[in-house]
């Protein structure tokens, strides 16, 4: 869907991850397979709630959140 896109822009997702069995490796792995997919990625560097995600999509004006 992403390359089917015509902006120039390349999407920002933030991709946070909480406390549960492999969250923190599977962050990782969606990091990479979004910057494979020409996407800017940012990991939070320990757990964090929901509405932290929100607050950091906006922030950083995301084009989505993944937890």
């Amino acid at each position: 869907w992403n390359r089917s896109q015509s902006t120039s822009a390349k999407p920002r997702i933030v991709i946070a991850h909480d406390p549960r069995f492999f969250s923190r490796e599977f962050a990782e792995l969606a990091a990479r397979i979004a910057a494979e997919n020409g996407c800017d990625a940012f990991v939070f560097d320990g757990p964090r709630s929901v509405p932290e995600l929100s607050f950091a999509v906006r922030y950083l004006k995301a084009s989505a959140g993944v937890v």
